[in-house]
């Protein structure tokens, strides 16, 4: 089996579901491959020089911010190396289609494999290279809300022979399901499908010696303020990993950690912000009082959180564009919230068990 996602994004979360998916397609029985694919158009805004524009002052920020990225580079190589089994070869668009030989079954998602503006239109991600009955989708993201119509042709174009589909927004569920006139699943980002312990005994974070609140910010700045507030308050230190070069704060800076100790930051800290959805989910898989501010600019991803906090009865930290509320420290109640959790991940598993069938190996 192979799967196609975006292993290669400079992203914990992308890297992180991909981990998780291999294992748990693996706890079932099931022998895949990450394929190693490589789209250029979504891999060219992750290089170690990115230079934006092009203009004076972006050449001048690329260039500063070199060094770290070359840091982060290597640290997400370290993990993928590590952590993820990847395919022998390496493929692009042109040849993708010889992995097509090579497995019996290809699984898509999770992460916005689906939301072009990412792919730049790649249609590799639709698994157009083989036939549809060895297509499946496992928590596969539009990445949008409220225009999802735009792309309804090529919905029905690239997914109408698909072997099972299951997505992770409820409003894409229910988008495609009426179009293409079929069951379409809406089940959990991958990350939740492994148990607490098995992320915890991965994280390794830097040691504190105090308790804190971390702040992992990576569009809304507002978070920062929030914290000074939180801070204030309680009394605990701050710990932020910042979205620039730029941004200081009163604080631990922990700039570009790797993979194992941003699970180490969230799985230690007393109190979570951030606007970030694996970091949302980790915070909710290892118990951590939180709260998580909407998208303002990118409000098009705001869905996958709302979907998730509404079913697990946790809307209340959730913090909306122009909120102006005191921010108080306060538990985040999961007692209520955990049985629900375990009945969406049995339920997501059951997707995955009745969409592999009795196969086993690839």
């Amino acid at each position: 089996m192979g799967i196609l996602t975006f292993h290669r994004a400079l992203n914990y979360g992308a890297v992180l579901q991909a981990y998780a998916l291999q294992c748990c397609l693996k706890g079932m029985g099931a022998e895949c491959d990450v394929i190693d694919y490589r789209c250029d158009f979504l891999e060219r805004g992750y290089g170690a020089l990115h230079l934006g524009t092009g203009s004076p002052r972006d050449i001048v920020s690329g260039m500063a911010h070199a060094p770290e990225r070359i840091m982060k580079h290597r640290r997400f190589r370290e993990f993928r190396d590590a952590h993820l089994r990847l395919s022998d070869a390496a493929y692009t668009r042109e040849i993708v289609a010889d992995a097509d030989e090579l497995y019996d079954l290809f699984v898509t998602g999770s992460d916005q494999v689906w939301n072009p503006d990412l792919t730049g239109d790649d249609l590799t991600f639709y698994l157009d290279f083989c036939d549809g009955r060895k297509r499946i989708s496992y928590a596969a993201s539009l990445g949008k809300s409220g225009s999802l119509e735009e792309y309804d042709k090529l919905y029905l174009e690239r997914l109408s022979e698909y072997r099972a589909i299951s997505v992770r927004e409820e409003d894409s569920k229910n988008h495609l399901a009426a179009l293409l006139q079929r069951d379409v699943e809406w089940v959990l980002d991958p990350v939740f499908l492994l148990r607490s312990a098995e992320w915890a005994s991965l994280a390794a974070g830097p040691s504190m010696n105090r308790p804190y609140i971390l702040v992992y910010c990576l569009h809304e700045k507002a978070l920062y303020g929030y914290a000074e507030q939180l801070r204030t308050a309680s009394g605990l230190h701050v710990v932020y990993v910042p979205e620039s070069m730029k941004t200081w704060i009163k604080g631990s800076r922990v700039a570009s950690p790797s993979v194992v100790e941003l699970l180490g930051l969230i799985k230690h800290a007393e109190f979570v912000l951030t606007d970030s959805f694996h970091v949302l989910a980790f915070s909710i898989i290892f118990r951590r009082s939180f709260k998580v501010q909407l998208k303002g600019r990118l409000h098009g991803l705001n869905s996958r959180v709302t979907s998730l906090l509404t079913a697990l009865g946790l809307e209340e930290q959730v913090i909306r564009q122009g909120d102006c509320q005191e921010m108080e420290f306060s538990t985040v109640a999961f007692e209520a919230a955990g049985p629900l959790l375990e009945e969406m991940v049995e339920e997501s598993l059951s997707f995955l068990r009745a969409a592999l069938g009795t196969r086993t190996t690839q």
